[in-house]
């Protein structure tokens, strides 16, 4: 038997909250590595991660956990962790270095937008999800007041809203790095890992929306590259003309 079928057999094996605590733990190694991220053995490490993390979400379907007719506090405290998985293979899919990145893109958005409808669903977060015509900020037509002025109140109230965000996103970064690591929460009372899986979820909310921001300008700017490129070869394959034809051409455009 090869060492491929062993490993797979070794997997199929595991439970679903052992394949889900080894997919984070792959998970939180790859986000301290150093090593850079298109290197074979940082690739390898996140192709594996993500590998895991799909085998988790096929249990997880497999044993229907969650249904959208539930609300958070339905769900039992060991389920709540299985949320995260759109959220984890959205952050993974974006390192992935090789094959069409547009793919990439697209993986990846289609993962974070599957993670906020779950948490709209279960009422974790209220948050707006974006959309591809609206998380481009710089294509958001400014809100005007009166003919050409912009309407100054509402910028302000947007950039109070964004900063109220962030301190929230802080507030919470540094309670879940009080709380303790994975391992130490699942040694915990209920109450307190209820508390900690919450708190990440709401967290990763915030990075899914971000990231969905940064998605659809990568994708934009990809999509013009192309383009320029495009028109670039189409231009080298036109016929030039003989010089003599082109000063007639010259001057007749004068």
């Amino acid at each position: 038997m090869s060492n491929k079928s062993t490993s797979e057999n070794e997997q199929q094996q595991y439970t679903l909250s052992e394949t889900f605590d080894h997919a984070w733990k792959h998970f939180e190694d790859i986000k301290v590595c150093e090593e850079a991220t298109n290197s074979v053995n940082y690739q390898q490490q996140v192709s594996k991660a993500i590998a895991i993390l799909e085998k988790a979400t096929h249990m997880v379907n497999d044993l229907a956990l969650f249904s959208s007719n539930e609300q958070v506090d339905e769900i039992s405290t060991q389920d709540l962790r299985y949320l995260l998985l759109p959220s984890l293979l959205g952050e993974l899919t974006l390192k992935v270095t090789s094959g069409d990145r547009l793919e990439m893109l697209d993986l990846g958005e289609a993962y974070f937008i599957d993670y906020l409808k779950r948490c709209k669903d279960y009422s974790i977060t209220e948050e707006k999800i974006p959309t591809t015509d609206n998380c481009v900020e710089r294509n958001v037509q400014p809100t005007v007041s009166g003919p050409g002025r912009l309407n100054m109140k509402s910028m302000q109230m947007e950039r109070e809203a964004k900063l109220k965000k962030y301190k929230e996103q802080k507030e919470r970064e540094k309670k879940i790095k009080e709380m303790g690591t994975w391992l130490q929460i699942r040694q915990k009372d209920d109450e307190i890992q209820r508390d900690y899986y919450k708190l990440i979820l709401e967290s990763c909310v915030n990075e899914a929306i971000d990231q969905i921001k940064s998605i659809s300008q990568e994708k934009e700017i990809l999509q013009h590259m192309a383009k320029s490129k495009s028109a670039g070869s189409i231009a080298k394959t036109e016929p030039s003309l003989p010089a003599k034809e082109r000063k007639v051409n010259d001057r007749l455009c004068v």
